[in-house]
């Protein structure tokens, strides 16, 4: 089974930048330093704040 249509690379502003992980179902991971988030779709990706979606903190202890 294939699920990832393409990855990305996206830096909006130093020292910030979040790969890009476009799924065949049109859902987004979000993956930085920091975390991983699921977003719906890229629009989502673009305006969301990761409070509101599944995340996976990257740091020991920290999830949501």
């Amino acid at each position: 089974m294939r699920y990832i249509a393409c990855i990305e690379a996206w830096e909006p502003r130093a020292p910030v930048s979040v790969d890009l992980v476009h799924l065949y179902d049109g859902r987004v991971l979000g993956i930085s330093s920091d975390c991983v988030v699921l977003y719906d779709n890229l629009a989502d990706f673009e305006t969301c704040d990761t409070n509101e979606k599944p995340t996976i903190s990257l740091y020991k202890g920290e999830s949501k």
